[in-house]
């Protein structure tokens, strides 16, 4: 059970946060159809190169009784320079019951202070949990149903600032979901108008059904390229999967991580269809998780090297198709919860992680 605490006062959270803005070509060729590598071409006024982080939704929705959230999270953001934002629904968070009052605090102050947002629509809590869509129809309907609800919000138009939609985070790739997976984007794209882009994706392969998360395979990433109009890639390169031996999750030194963030975007940047590249997730265990939450491996300063090693090397690409990321996760949603395990900022105990301060270093 969680135990609510007693409010946390804003002008507590004094640490610097940057985010970052993607962008995109146009809408993908057909998967099936051959494709001649062409330049990467980012489309205005969506170009540039920067980072930032994910963020609830709920953190700006719910207003400012659930400090700190609302007008003064955005009024933080904005005095640390946030470009971006990319919202999510964290488990257990229904997106579309939220309302059209909720929506305007979630853009109106964003958009007043200048900030851009992508928005990870949530088709279903089982297909996030699972990565497999069973129902597109049914899926596609419930996400078009939360666009509506947004669009209802502002009369009929969508928020100047949303620039981007994310209608499927970590999906299997294979070849019996790559149509159910063309099908929502073809149709996500045409309902709303905005580019779109799958949050990476998952092989089969992995333990209890879960499978193995964002493998840096030339073969996922020629099939999903065509289906979108940015390839958004979610690199952990902390995972024991991805950097063998014991340092997997402890490792202070940044070298440790590089090449494997290297080759994931040596990987992602050869798409056939040149699309651009942006690291919609990255990050590194702080240490802080909860026991029985998440594996209390890492620490702050294992953070810092892991988030450093992604920004270092996604500089390095920046020019040959890789557009920014965000990293993972500003803050959990609710002050009263306890520190997730990748968290930038934790309510509870209160404390900001020194890779927040580093998003700058490596605009």
């Amino acid at each position: 059970m969680m135990r609510r605490v007693q409010p946390l006062r804003v002008a507590r959270l004094g640490a610097p946060f940057f985010a970052a803005v993607l962008l995109v070509a146009g809408c993908g060729t057909p998967w099936s159809q051959p494709n001649h590598r062409r330049q990467n071409v980012v489309a205005p006024p969506l170009s540039g190169y920067s980072i930032g982080a994910d963020l609830d939704v709920t953190d700006l929705a719910g207003g400012l009784h659930r400090q700190p959230t609302g007008a003064a999270l955005v009024r933080l953001m904005k005095d640390n320079g946030v470009q971006i934002v990319r919202l999510y629904c964290y488990w257990g968070c229904n997106m579309e019951a939220l309302g059209p009052e909720q929506w305007r605090n979630v853009f109106r102050p964003l958009q007043a202070a200048g900030i851009k947002v992508i928005l990870r629509l949530n088709g279903s809590l089982h297909s996030l949990r699972v990565g497999v869509i069973r129902n597109p129809n049914r899926y596609i309907a419930g996400e078009e149903a939360i666009l509506a609800r947004i669009k209802a919000a502002y009369g009929g138009s969508y928020p100047a600032n949303l620039v981007a939609v994310d209608p499927i985070n970590e999906p299997f790739v294979d070849a019996q979901t790559l149509p159910q997976l063309r099908a929502v984007t073809t149709a996500i794209r045409r309902y709303s108008g905005l580019p779109v882009s799958i949050g990476g994706w998952r092989a089969p392969g992995g333990t209890n059904g879960r499978g193995v998360f964002n493998p840096p395979d030339p073969a996922v990433v020629r099939e999903l390229a065509p289906l979108v109009d940015y390839l958004s890639v979610h690199i952990y390169p902390d995972d024991g999967n991805n950097v063998p031996g014991k340092t997997a999750r402890t490792s202070t030194d940044p070298a440790t991580y590089e090449p494997f963030v290297r080759n994931f975007l040596r990987v992602a940047t050869s798409n056939d269809g040149g699309k651009p590249v942006f690291v919609e997730e990255f990050g590194g265990q702080n240490g802080f998780a909860p026991a029985g939450n998440r594996p209390l491996a890492g620490s702050p300063t294992h953070q810092r090297a892991v988030v450093d090693a992604v920004l270092q090397t996604m500089l390095a690409f920046k020019g040959r198709g890789v557009t920014g990321g965000t990293v993972f996760n500003l803050a959990q949603a609710a002050p009263w919860r306890s520190c997730d395990g990748w968290d930038l900022i934790c309510y509870r105990p209160l404390r900001i992680m020194p890779a927040l301060a580093d998003l700058k270093k490596f605009e």
